[in-house]
């Protein structure tokens, strides 16, 4: 399957100050597959060590006091493998389960002579005991998450062209062709339950059969909940567990719209109690957490309500997995009659991730007014609603952007096409935020006339020595 992150990853390699190269994010989103695949294609030779089965290149690292040098000479004596300088890479597969090896990145990478690769999952619950031998400064990080759904798009065939055809219309504002929008919001239905680990979007691209999905899904689910067992501690794992099981149950409540210590146990205390779980989740690249606003006004995230959030999953695929079976149904068929909002907005809250858009929506207390998501997006505070079903009204944004004018753009998500209504408002498919340009692209006119500024300082510093 093609990945976006294969151009991030040729950027890298072509840049003669590249560091150490370090691929985290959540487990099974194919991180190594695509390092190999990447230094299969670009290295004429290359070691690959899985850290997590290979015990003896463990101990090599575990010893703690050798070289760069010594480090690179006992792996090719334990692979066989001929390494060229300039030519080679070494990939440490599944850091995480050797931190010294996490440690080593950095005199692997200040030696030079090949390039360093790594690769691992849950590093942010791994690493916190080992900040004073931090190889940051050595190292360029990049995170893989589940596949947007773009990616999505061209794993069950769709050109490129045509995606852009659909990102093009999405900027510009332009109605889309009808039929291909009601086709593309079809999908983005399938999307949403099928979701973006590699392993169940490539079961479905090949068999159409989401009951062979599930299973993938149900596999991966059971991959995490072990690895919660494996890497938290004592009785850290029951409050995670927790935390984590609660998460479904927690966005279908419509008796309220923030995340619920209560919900979990009630006898029980609230942030001191599980906050630490949240953030164990938060760190794994598990769970997205989407914050309340005391206010939709710019800069947004100085108007951030700490202990007023939302939890999301990161990926769709698995939310809807931990739901009965009829939901997925219920989404991809359209039913009239069931409520599905919730994993619609942990759809766009995905792909507002994706896009590098901080998370965060606004309740205004005492009142029923609210607005799924509010972005900064090209410099103007934006507030987003997500309808997925038959009530399409959306009276909180008419109240903010058309009655307030507490906000500069109002966007409508639903199962229509693009257009601007008479308010202003502005109505987009429901796919439409997976083809927004990401946040971190932002537009500076260029710098011009640095010459002409030298010689105006030059000018002005012999005027001062001549007078």
């Amino acid at each position: 399957m093609e990945r976006k992150i294969t151009e991030r990853l040729m950027a890298w390699k072509k840049d003669p100050l590249r560091k150490a190269l370090l691929l985290k994010g959540l487990r099974q989103t194919g991180k190594t597959h695509i390092l190999t695949e990447f230094v299969k294609l670009n290295y004429e030779s290359y070691i690959f060590v899985d850290l997590e089965d290979n015990d003896k290149v463990r101990a090599v690292f575990e010893q703690g006091n050798l070289s760069a040098s010594e480090i690179i000479d006992r792996l090719v004596i334990d692979t066989g493998v001929s390494l060229t300088p300039g030519r080679s890479a070494i990939v440490l597969d599944e850091i995480q389960a050797c931190l010294p090896a996490y440690s080593a990145l950095k005199p692997l990478a200040a030696d030079g002579r090949f390039d360093i690769l790594a690769s691992g999952s849950l590093l942010g619950v791994r690493i916190g005991d080992l900040q004073r031998r931090s190889p940051m400064g050595y190292v360029n990080i990049m995170e893989l998450k589940p596949l947007d759904f773009e990616e999505f798009l061209w794993a069950m065939g769709i050109e490129r062209t045509w995606t852009e055809y659909l990102r093009t219309c999405i900027s510009e504002r332009n109605e889309i062709d009808p039929y291909i929008c009601k086709r593309a919001n079809d999908l983005f239905r399938r999307y949403m339950v099928v979701g973006g680990m590699p392993a169940a979007v490539e079961t479905y691209s090949k068999t159409r059969d989401y009951a062979a999905v599930k299973r993938v899904l149900d596999d991966i689910l059971s991959i995490v909940r072990a690895d919660v067992e494996r890497y938290s501690k004592g009785a850290d794992r029951i409050k995670i567990s927790q935390c984590l099981e609660s998460i479904p149950g927690q966005l279908e409540d419509e008796t309220t719209d923030v995340f619920r210590y209560s919900r979990i146990e009630k006898s029980k205390g609230g942030f001191n109690v599980y906050g630490p779980a949240i953030e164990w989740l938060k760190k794994t690249g598990l769970v997205l957490q989407c914050q309340n606003l005391t206010e939709p006004v710019s800069p947004l995230m100085t108007r951030v309500r700490p202990s007023s959030f939302k939890l999301m999953m990161a990926d769709t695929g698995l939310l809807t997995a931990m739901l009965e079976p009829g939901v997925a149904g219920d989404i991809v068929n359209r039913d009239p009659y069931s409520n599905n909002g919730s994993v619609m907005e942990n759809a766009i809250a995905c792909a507002l991730d994706r896009a590098r858009y901080p998370l965060m929506f606004y309740k205004r207390p005492n009142s029923t007014l609210e607005v799924d998501f509010v972005a900064n997006i090209d410099g103007d505070v934006t507030a987003i609603e997500v309808k997925s079903g038959r009530n399409t009204r959306a009276k909180s944004l008419y109240t903010l952007f058309v009655r307030e004018h507490t906000v500069k753009r109002a966007m409508k998500l639903s199962d229509g096409n693009v257009f601007i209504d008479r308010n202003g408002i502005e109505n987009y498919p429901l796919f439409g935020p997976c083809f927004f340009k990401r946040s971190d692209d932002v537009f500076m006119e260029p710098l011009e006339d640095m010459d002409d500024l030298k010689a105006a300082f030059e000018a002005v510093t012999r005027s001062e020595r001549e007078g």
